[in-house]
């Protein structure tokens, strides 16, 4: 009878390694007290910064709750209550794009324009405000009424 040859292991893939290395890492810092409180106090510190630049940039065109999201994401690694918060979000954003999906047309159309009107209405007043216009847009190019 014939031996079977041994299936040949695969190396681990690179993202387990790195993974790996992180956990490993993580629980040297969780072994000392001190450090630990203060890598638990940067990820609080780095992870507020980061979800207090995402709501300045919510009402502005671009990521806002995307980085919101992420700092939350960020501070989850390290609290519980930030892991739930993120359940939490997680579940209403994907229910939120679930009935969104189930809409009609005509709904799904004025979801899109009601947004793109907000958009518009904040790029507006920011250029009403900051008059950054006036450094790359010629003079009189814009109509009056526009108030820019």
């Amino acid at each position: 009878m014939e031996a079977h040859p041994r299936p040949r292991r695969r190396p681990p893939r690179l993202y387990r390694l790195s993974r790996l290395q992180a956990l490993r890492a993580r629980e040297r810092v969780r072994a000392n007290r001190h450090v630990d409180r203060g890598y638990r106090a940067l990820i609080g510190v780095l992870g507020g910064c980061i979800v207090v630049l995402g709501l300045i940039m919510v009402p502005l065109p671009g990521p806002g709750w995307l980085v919101v999201i992420a700092g939350i994401a960020l501070i989850s690694t390290e609290f519980h209550w930030a892991r739930r918060l993120l359940r939490f979000t997680r579940r209403k954003v994907l229910a939120w794009g679930r009935w969104v999906a189930a809409q009609p047309l005509w709904v799904r159309g004025v979801l899109g324009l009601g947004t793109f009107l907000f958009v518009s209405a904040v790029v507006y007043g920011l250029l009403l405000v900051t008059r950054l216009h006036e450094s790359f847009l010629p003079a009189g190019l814009l109509p009056e009424w526009t108030g820019l």
